[in-house]
């Protein structure tokens, strides 16, 4: 990592790039905040910025107010640290057992796709190491040189 900042959670410090969201740091040290759409528009990941600042990106004002933010709230999946910051999480994790697998950029090579039925195919992906999920999660698959990512359930 080049440049970046620290972000102080609860329970440590991990370290986020320049144009790396907090949300998208937290996840890929394996630490958990709650989250749903990943996009600004639910409000699941919302923070509290104690100390430092951030760059609230495309937050949308419906999602988060000006009035909040003037309350050091954030959105983690859009805000960027400016500085070192240290952030209160708002939503509560639950410990109930389910497994909770990192964030991590895989490669892969499309091994199947096939029509399966009149609107559905088989996408199947050789990928370069193995990947723990949990029922119900997603991947988002990039095609590369084209940048644009789209989001499937496993």
């Amino acid at each position: 990592m080049t440049s970046g900042h620290r972000i102080r959670l609860p329970d440590g410090d991990i370290e986020c790039n320049d144009e790396q969201s907090i949300l998208d740091a937290t996840l890929r040290s394996g630490a958990w905040l709650s989250h749903s759409c990943t996009q600004g528009t639910c409000g699941t990941c919302k923070v509290k910025v104690l100390c430092g600042t951030v760059d609230h990106g495309a937050s949308p004002e419906y999602t988060l107010t000006d009035e909040e933010r003037n309350q050091g709230m954030a959105l983690a999946c859009m805000a960027c640290p400016r500085s070192d910051v240290v952030i209160e999480p708002l939503g509560s994790a639950v410990d109930d057992g389910t497994p909770c697998h990192a964030l991590r950029d895989h490669e892969g090579t499309v091994n199947v796709l096939d029509d399966i039925a009149a609107n559905t195919r088989r996408l199947t992906i050789r990928l370069d190491i193995p990947m723990d999920f949990n029922a119900g999660q997603y991947a988002e698959i990039i095609v590369p040189g084209h940048g644009i990512g789209r989001q499937y359930s496993m």
